[in-house]
């Protein structure tokens, strides 16, 4: 009896075991997280045609460091005078205007899309004289300065990109004036320096690529 007893036994245990249904791992929210496929990590960005139509034109490099991080490489010249002169006549200056700039940006959300807030650093380069004034002074000035933007950006299909900025320069212009009065007969020149706090702000059209 106790040979059948403890074959009995045995025979329970493993119809038990094999009754019960396989355990399934659950993945971890770090495992999950991993297998989600990372932003592209360059984008090319343009300003809007109707800017080239009015002289005014604007590029911005994008290079991503993280999930919610990348670096922004711009460069924007502004010409005053030709399509601009002709329409507008009383614009009163001719030049041009050119920035170089870099910024760190923080997007919320994931890179290239949603809330944006950038805080970097410019170089303007400014070539500018007056018209229809006397004196018409001509300025040839550089200014170094910190630039903080709050924006947004959208993310199509991602693939391509819309982002919107505004924010500000605080910084310090040198250089200097050039005036000449009289029909030309009188020339003074005098030096800039002074602190420059301006508006800024940017539009892009882009497109995203890279993994």
């Amino acid at each position: 009896m106790r040979p059948l007893l403890s074959v009995l036994i045995v025979c329970g245990v493993s119809a038990t075991t094999y009754a019960e249904p396989p355990v399934q791992a659950t993945p971890s929210p770090a495992t999950a997280g991993a297998s989600e496929p990372s932003p592209p990590r360059f984008a090319l960005g343009l300003n809007s045609p109707v800017g080239w139509i009015l002289n005014s034109f604007g590029a911005s490099g994008y290079v991503r460091i993280g999930r919610h991080f990348a670096l922004r490489a711009n460069i924007a010249a502004s010409t005053d005078g030709g399509v601009v002169g002709e329409l507008i006549p009383e614009a009163g200056h001719l030049g041009t205007i050119t920035d170089y700039g870099i910024g760190g940006v923080w997007y919320p959300r994931r890179t290239w899309d949603g809330a944006l807030v950038e805080v970097g650093a410019l170089l303007r380069a400014r070539n500018t004289s007056t018209l229809d004034v006397d004196p018409e002074v001509t300025t040839r000035s550089t200014t170094y300065a910190g630039r903080a933007l709050v924006g947004w950006s959208w993310l199509i299909r991602s693939s391509v990109f819309v982002a919107f900025a505004v924010g500000g320069s605080w910084g310090r212009e040198s250089g200097k004036d050039t005036s000449v009065a009289g029909y030309r007969e009188e020339t003074m020149t005098s030096p800039v320096r002074r602190k420059q706090l301006d508006v800024e702000s940017y539009l892009r059209f882009g497109i995203v690529f890279g993994s």
